[in-house]
Order: structure tokens, then C-alpha cells, then sequence
């Protein structure tokens, strides 16, 4: 063997003596041991709380196995373990029977230098580690990884404290209170890493988007310094994110995706949209980013100047009920093009007054006022709305604006047997001739039109409700009233969307 190789022979017994050094000091590249520059990123983020939502097979496990190795090492470049006593790290695994060995063992066995662990560690590729036949690992200086379920018995994390909290996918909502008082004893840093496969996966993460970026609508939660709580990384599923894997590898793997798996298994966004969804029309080509008063950036607009506003509203009775939508459109007939701007979702049980005050938020956004807007039209067809029927809500938001000082009536929506069904089909004609748009900023609305199933216990039936009433009226293209069941004059494009209850008479209550 000639020097090069005895040099790679001692590269590699260094590599194996130590890979998670290696891991950190050595470039990524096609089959090398090295960090994707997004690795080397979250191990380099000095935040206390860490969220790495990334989509499949982006290399989440590897990161986690190396911020136990090097914390446990005393090696990690923002993390640092006690010096004056053994380290505990708490690894929550949210499918621990399936996923610990085949998943996270294999992972932790690549980073993991054999030589550094405690002499009664074993491992083994079909069980794991396991120190004395319990799921464990010890470093030789008696500092552990505890493993534990997040979807099991709670008990097993109850009462425990740890300096670092690993969490490998997360665990259902009644285990993290547990988890994070782990955490919160030494206020050890936690970092989460997952792909966010919802209900049509494997759970609705909805809850763990709240603690980390604030309901929709609200502030970003912050902690005492100002400083939003949690950093999140974000990971898509792309070659320049996994630089040890073939181009044409990940292609395939994006490839045989289900399509309404793409939004989270390769873009790691929190959800995607429901297979079984009514407006099957809908997709990204139907979402735009704008900032407020951003006018250029709405796609297909002629001019500022053209543009008309409106305003449009589905009562409710309950807390965060009441949804109201700013929308704008320029043209009439067949050539109307329609933008959902922005939307209000009701924080709590809200008076009309307090809905009103929102509206001119909302507008102030945007650079406009009430006088800006054309035309408000509202439901007619709620349980109420506190002190008033629901037939006088419209009245009451037109009073309303009159206190602003402003002129504007909301007038009642045009409703009535088979007009949910006729909207549906007014939609998806509309989306997919690219006539209706949705702002991304309006997140709720944009959920809502990828995952309604046309039930109308739907959570999801309100918001779609509002866009009925007045973006999709702009583009109806009927000879009259829905209660007379006329069809579009327009054929609709060849789509499968009548699904469900969509076509029966609207009732009270919905």
C-alpha cells in the first residue's frame, strides 16, 4: 500500500474513532461523511428552543444522533453539557417500539464513537443499545441517553429532568407538557426535528404550529428578552439539502410522492392538502405573496387604479366565528379576475363593534380605508350573533360602520337551496381557469380551501362560506338568483367536485 492509502487507511480508523468530529470538520458530497450546510446550521444556532421541520429523508435522525455525540463529548459548539457531573439527555421517540432500532440506533451507531461509550452500552443492529437489557446508552463517564415514548404511557416521563431534550418526530399533545417540564428543571435546550405529516399521515401537528409560531393571527410567542421562543429551521426535500444523495435519487423519491403529500413529505410544510377536498381545482398556481399594498404583485392585475374592494362575511355565533374577507377584482363577465387578500378570524366571542373595528384594521393594512370599499356582503343564515338575530347582523355591521364614519351597507349574501353546490362549481371553474387567487398570507383561507371535504360540520365550511359570498359572486356567471338552481353559462373544466352534502338546501345553523 503506497502513502495515499496508508493515509486514507488512518483517515478512516480517525473516522471511526471519532465520527462526530469528523461529521463537523469534513464537506458534504456524494457518499462522503460531512454536514449539509443545513446541519452544520442548527448545530451552530445558539436558540434554546429549535425546531427543524424538514421533509423526508433530508438527513432530521443524523442531525439529532450528532447533537448527542458531540454534547455528550463536551464537543458541541453551542450546547454545553455539565462539567462537575454525569450529562442526561432525554431522546423522545414518538413510535419507539418500531422507530429505536431500526431508526434512531442505526443513526446514533454512525456518530457514536464506540471507543467513548460506557463499557456496559451494548449494541446491537436488530435491538439498539441497551444497557442491562433496558433501552439506554451510557458514555463512560456514566452520563445516559434515556429513551422514551411519546405516544405511550406517560408515567415513563413523568417526574424525569434532563440538560438536553431530543424529541424525533413529535409526541401526541398530552406528552409535551411532561416533556418540556423535563426540560424546563435545568432549562435545558430542546431540539425537535420532524416531518409534519398531519391526520392524513400520521397526526394533526396544528398544536405544536401554535406553540411555535403563535395562532394564526396572533403574535409569535417571545420570551422575556423579546426574542420569539423557538428558532425554526426549515429543510425541503432538495439535492442542494442532501448533497450525500443522488440528484436523480431524490427526483424519484419526490416522484412517487402522492400529490397531496408533496406540501409536507418534500416541502415540510405543517399541512398539505386532504385527499378527499371539494375544491379539487385549487393549488399553489392559485396563491401568490404580496405584501400589503403591494398591488404589482397580484398576478394577472392590469392597474392599481382598475382594481375594486370588497368586503365579505359569515356570522358566527361562537368564539373565532366570525370570518371576514378583504377581496379585490377588476374586470366583469367572463374577464373578472379576483384576489383574497386578507382575512379576520374572530379572537374569542367578539361584538359587532369589535368585528367592525377589526375590518378597519384589516383595510388600514392595506393602505385603505371603508371609503375605499365598493360593496360588503354578509350571511343571513346563522345561529345569531349575541344580543342579534341573525337577520339583523348585516344591519348591525352597517351601523357599525356608521359610527366609523363611514357610509358603507353590508347587504345580505345571496343564498339558498344548491347555492353551496353552485359555488363549489363556480370556484373550482374559477381556479382552474386562474380567475380567483389567494393571498398566502391569508393562511386560514388558503388551509381551508385545500382540505374542506364539502361536510358542513366541517371547521373548515366557514371560511370557504366567506369566499362563496363575495369573491366567488364576483365570478358567477348565472342569469339569476341560486334559489332558482341556474347553471353557469360557462361549462365548468372536466373535474370530479360534486362530493358530499354540497347540494343540499342551506339550514340555520350552518
Amino acid at each position: 500500500m503506497g502513502v495515499k492509502g496508508d493515509r486514507n487507511a488512518l483517515r478512516e480508523k480517525l473516522r471511526q474513532r471519532d465520527p462526530h468530529l469528523a461529521f463537523m470538520r469534513r464537506a458534504p458530497g456524494l457518499g462522503m461523511w460531512g454536514a449539509a450546510d443545513w446541519q452544520r446550521a442548527v448545530l451552530e444556532d445558539p436558540a434554546n428552543r429549535i425546531l427543524v421541520r424538514g421533509g423526508n429523508k433530508v438527513g432530521k435522525s443524523l442531525e439529532l444522533a450528532e447533537e448527542c455525540a458531540l454534547f455528550l463529548d463536551g464537543k458541541h459548539p453551542t450546547r454545553h453539557r455539565p462539567t462537575d457531573r454525569p450529562a442526561r439527555i432525554l431522546y423522545v421517540v414518538a413510535d419507539l417500539k418500531n422507530a429505536y432500532a431500526s431508526d434512531v440506533c442505526r443513526t446514533l451507531a454512525e456518530v457514536m464513537p464506540p471507543a467513548k461509550l460506557h463499557a456496559r452500552t451494548k449494541y446491537d443492529e436488530i435491538r439498539g443499545y441497551s444497557v442491562s437489557g433496558s433501552r439506554s446508552l451510557l458514555w463512560r463517564d456514566g452520563s445516559e441517553i434515556m429513551f422514551r415514548s411519546g405516544t405511550q404511557d406517560g408515567q415513563a416521563i413523568a417526574g424525569i429532568w434532563a440538560d438536553l431534550v431530543v424529541i424525533n418526530e413529535p409526541p401526541i399533545r398530552a406528552r409535551w407538557g411532561e416533556i418540556m417540564r423535563a426540560a424546563a428543571l435545568t432549562r435545558a435546550p430542546v431540539v425537535v426535528g420532524f416531518t409534519p405529516m398531519d391526520s392524513h399521515g400520521s397526526r394533526d401537528l396544528l398544536w405544536l404550529r401554535d406553540i411555535v409560531e403563535g395562532v394564526p393571527g396572533g403574535d409569535t410567542p417571545k420570551g422575556a428578552d423579546g426574542q420569539p421562543l423557538w428558532s425554526q429551521h426549515v429543510v425541503r426535500l432538495a439535492p442542494e439539502n442532501v448533497p450525500h444523495r443522488r440528484r436523480s435519487e431524490v427526483e424519484d423519491q419526490i416522484a412517487n410522492m402522492a400529490p397531496w403529500e408533496v406540501a409536507q413529505r418534500r416541502d415540510a410544510e405543517w399541512e398539505g392538502p386532504a385527499p378527499e377536498r371539494t375544491l379539487s381545482a385549487f393549488g399553489p398556481g392559485n396563491t401568490f405573496e404580496a405584501r400589503p399594498g403591494d398591488w404589482d404583485a397580484l398576478p394577472g392585475a392590469a392597474s392599481a387604479s382598475s382594481l375594486r374592494f370588497g368586503i365579505s362575511a359569515d356570522h358566527g355565533e361562537r368564539a373565532n366565528k366570525e370570518v371576514l374577507i378583504l377581496y379585490a377584482w377588476v374586470g366583469t363577465g367572463p374577464d373578472v379576475r379576483v384576489w383574497v387578500l386578507d382575512c379576520y378570524l374572530s379572537p374569542g366571542q367578539t361584538s359587532v363593534a369589535q368585528d367592525a373595528e377589526a375590518v378597519v384594521q384589516m383595510l388600514a393594512r392595506w393602505g385603505l380605508t371603508l371609503d375605499s370599499v365598493d360593496e360588503a356582503k354578509g350571511d343571513t343564515n346563522s345561529s345569531g350573533k349575541g344580543d342579534v338575530t341573525s337577520r339583523t347582523v348585516n344591519d348591525a355591521f352597517t351601523a357599525a360602520f356608521a359610527a366609523l364614519g363611514s357610509r358603507l351597507r353590508m347587504v345580505a349574501a345571496d343564498k339558498g337551496a344548491g347555492s353551496v353546490g353552485l359555488g363549489v362549481r363556480v370556484m373550482n371553474d374559477a381556479f382552474a381557469r386562474s380567475a380567483l387567487w389567494l393571498c398566502r398570507g391569508a393562511s386560514e383561507l388558503v388551509r381551508a380551501c385545500q382540505r374542506w371535504d364539502g361536510g358542513n360540520a366541517s371547521p373548515h365550511k366557514d371560511k370557504v362560506d366567506a369566499i362563496r359570498y363575495g369573491p366567488a359572486s364576483k365570478i358567477r356567471p348565472v342569469v339569476a338568483s341560486a334559489r332558482t338552481r341556474t347553471t353557469p353559462r360557462m361549462p365548468p373544466a372536466d373535474t370530479a367536485w360534486f362530493v358530499g352534502d354540497m347540494w343540499e338546501g342551506e339550514s340555520d345553523g350552518f
